[in-house]
Order: structure tokens, then C-alpha cells, then sequence
């Protein structure tokens, strides 16, 4: 049970410390385009990011066919692949 314990504590400071290390860069994007962010899109950009190189041209084809009049550009349809492996 310690060992756990230890090891949530251990997740959380890690995580606390990237989101420290990644807000300058996050705000920097935020204040580019305009958007005004929460406090977990440095751990949205991440998880976009690492979604991304999965996305297989097949499967962004197919998105991009099937929700056509929904997604207003690639980007969106990235997206969206990263909120179903969420």
C-alpha cells in the first residue's frame, strides 16, 4: 500500500512539474490564436501530440469522408482522434 502511495505522490509531482514546464509555451499558442485555455491544455497538447503519429492516413480519409459538413479542417479531425483514445 505504501508503495502506491508513494508512487501516486511521485506521479503527481512529475505531472505538476511538466504542466509548470509547459505553460509558457502553451500561452504562448493561447495568446497566437486568440483561444483562451484551460488548465489541462498542456497535457491536451501532449496527448494530441502523441495521438497524431497513430492517426492512419485510411482512418484520417475515412473521418474526413464520414463527417465532411462537421470538421472545418484536419486539425479537427486530429482532434477527434485524440478525444476516442482518450
Amino acid at each position: 500500500m505504501w508503495w502506491f502511495l508513494s508512487l501516486s505522490f511521485w506521479l503527481v509531482a512529475i505531472m505538476s512539474l511538466g504542466a509548470g514546464l509547459l505553460w509558457p509555451w502553451v500561452k504562448q499558442q493561447s495568446s497566437q490564436q486568440g483561444v483562451r485555455r484551460a488548465w489541462f491544455a498542456p497535457w491536451w497538447q501532449c496527448w494530441l501530440q502523441l495521438c497524431t503519429p497513430f492517426l492512419s492516413w485510411r482512418y484520417r480519409w475515412y473521418l474526413q469522408q464520414l463527417s465532411s459538413h462537421t470538421f472545418e479542417s484536419n486539425y479537427q479531425v486530429d482532434v477527434f482522434f485524440a478525444r476516442q483514445c482518450l
